[in-house]
């Protein structure tokens, strides 16, 4: 369960920003927040992210899993010595400044902080702490200099100088520690690895396969099957077909990311067989019902509008979300969606009967639409806005202190909590007639000439 992420110096962002989804002592909608230990008032299950287009929406979300790539690969592929991929601020001098990322989560009842400082050249900062019985105890801190200098707390048990003596200044001790087996550490890793789903536009087609994959392995998956019909696209049945492929060194290489995801790392000690790779495909069939059975027909998913094949690239991450009790975060939600179908996705998650598991949803987006619908509260709903130097700036809803009974789309449209582009130049084009085309030069009138008299 996530409780809260920070992060400052990256990309678009300056300054220091946090997410938080720790409820506050509201009473609307309380009856779907999270009971957590040492959390009075509950953590929450949604963060909904709006901004104009450019504030830092996307930007926030690529923070969290530059987070998770750095403790998944920072050991294994980031090589010492060469600069380190990370994207800090461009302005005013922040490029040669170090990047903060810390998040708060609860791992087996436990809760846990975790953070590091990094600069193009090293690590320069990290740090674990647990809180049980919410007295903080360190496991461990570095700090790098000349040299990593570590602290261990007495709770935290293994091989830590070892892996501390093995952990070069572009790598993280818990990414190192984890692929050396440290068994606490290995399985917070792991967490990291398995408890977050980003959903956007540039995987869509791996959740398909994905979702295909399941569908066809496990048998006819009952949450997707129902979440499909309940979208009211007309589809009364699916149907995944498997035809064995393989793929050759060229092809392999276009899709390395895919096949990563399926236990196939693409690295210098990976020898590519002669005979190519097993890669099968998964042939997507939807049945449409036409009022007579006899009658229905069938459509490949590359027959389906764009909006049916977003949304069933979306409802597979959706079920094994709600089914692990992970965190799914989408990058617009409303892509190619009608607003009352990405209204009740986001209700699967306020509900008790089907949010069984405290899964976690944070979603951007530009539907007004959602604030209408009344399914958030108001301490989930966060705005992004940049400032006059290109900086942006995260910050939540009950900052402006809403009264229960105002209309939020209404409030949000009309500018009262920001985060909304400022259109004036618009104003000035309608002043000017630029959509013309070509004016015509008009022609001096000929002067008629004089009969002699």
């Amino acid at each position: 369960m996530l409780i809260s992420f920070r992060t400052g110096n990256y990309r678009s962002f300056k300054d220091d920003q946090e997410l938080s989804f720790v409820a506050s002592p509201i009473k609307n909608n309380d009856s779907y927040v999270l009971k957590c230990p040492g959390f009075k008032n509950g953590i929450l299950p949604i963060a909904a992210v709006y901004g104009a287009n450019a504030s830092g929406k996307s930007n926030l979300i690529a923070a969290l899993k530059y987070m998770i790539k750095a403790i998944m690969e920072s050991y294994s592929d980031w090589k010492e010595g060469s600069p380190l991929p990370v994207h800090p601020y461009l302005g005013g001098g922040s490029s040669k400044k170090p990047s903060y990322f810390e998040i708060e989560f609860i791992f087996k009842n436990v809760r846990y902080q975790y953070g590091f400082v990094i600069t193009k050249i090293k690590f320069i900062e990290e740090w674990l702490y647990s809180y049980p019985n919410t007295k903080k105890k360190v496991l461990f801190e570095r700090n790098v200099g000349k040299k990593s200098t570590f602290k261990f707390g007495r709770d935290l048990k293994g091989p830590n100088n070892t892996i501390g003596k093995i952990t070069g200044s572009g790598s993280l001790f818990l990414s190192t520690a984890s692929q050396n087996n440290h068994e606490l550490l290995l399985s917070i890793s792991n967490w990291f690895m398995s408890n977050f789903n980003f959903a956007s536009e540039e995987d869509r087609e791996l959740r398909i396969r994905t979702t295909s994959m399941n569908i066809q392995e496990n048998g006819e998956d009952i949450p997707v099957s129902e979440l499909l019909k309940a979208a009211d696209f007309g589809i009364s049945g699916i149907r995944v077909e498997k035809r064995e492929n393989k793929i050759s060194q060229e092809q392999y290489a276009n899709i390395s990311n895919a096949l990563r995801s399926f236990g196939v790392d693409n690295d210098d000690k990976f020898k590519f067989p002669e005979n190519g790779i097993d890669f099968p495909e998964y042939k997507v069939l939807f049945e449409h019902s036409t009022g007579n059975k006899s009658r229905n027909f069938i459509l490949e998913i590359s027959e389906e509008s764009n909006g049916t094949r977003e949304y069933f690239s979306l409802i597979g991450s959706i079920a094994s979300t709600l089914s692990t009790g992970s965190l799914l975060i989408i990058d617009e939600i409303e892509r190619s969606l009608h607003p009352h179908i990405a209204n009740n996705l986001v209700r699967l998650f306020t509900s008790k009967k089907i949010n069984t598991n405290s899964a976690q949803l944070m979603f951007t987006t530009h539907s007004a639409n959602i604030l209408g619908a009344g399914n958030l509260r108001r301490d989930e709903i966060w705005f992004t806005e940049k400032d006059q130097k290109g900086a942006s700036h995260l910050y939540p809803l009950t900052d402006f202190k809403p009264r229960d009974t105002e209309n939020l789309e209404r409030g949000y449209l009309q500018g009262r909590f920001g985060a909304i582009p400022f259109l004036g130049e618009f104003e000035k084009l309608n002043q000017l007639e630029i959509f013309d085309g070509p004016k015509k030069k008009k022609r001096k009138p000929k002067k008629k000439k004089v009969a002699a008299a």
